[in-house]
């Protein structure tokens, strides 16, 4: 490190402090509003059921998971809450795709026609889903 000029060396060092806070910011976060609602299958709430909230008009995806009431909540990343404002697909399974055992419909996941938009602020979002 000695012979290392001493721009180099300032340069090094101010990169070691940028770079644990590299995309932490929220400017280059979305507009978000927060999702929150039951899943229900035949009128019965569904344990276990993964959400998933893809933005139309690209971007992260949001997921969420049911609880035995089959309440959800939706995360953007990590413990961010919420989707980004706009019109969203959704897929809604029990399982990943391809696996026996998925109580959901697929008019719900691999050919799901479930849309919503998303506001900004609190949005609850309620799926009634029926066996066809």
């Amino acid at each position: 490190m000695r012979n290392l000029p001493k721009t180099i060396l300032i340069s090094l060092v101010c990169a070691c402090f940028m770079l644990p806070n590299a995309g932490c910011s929220n400017s280059t976060r979305p507009e978000l509003g927060t999702i929150q609602g039951t899943v229900t299958l035949g009128g019965k709430p569904v344990e276990g059921a993964y959400l998933t909230f893809n933005p139309v008009d690209l971007g992260r995806s949001s997921h969420g998971k049911t609880n035995q009431e089959g309440n959800y909540e939706v995360t953007y990343i990590r413990d961010i809450k919420g989707a980004k404002v706009g019109t969203h697909e959704i897929t809604i399974r029990t399982v990943g795709p391809g696996y026996p055992g998925e109580i959901i419909p697929s008019q719900y996941n691999d050919k799901s026609t479930l849309t919503e938009e998303i506001a900004p602020g609190e949005n609850t979002i309620d799926f009634k889903l029926v066996k066809k």
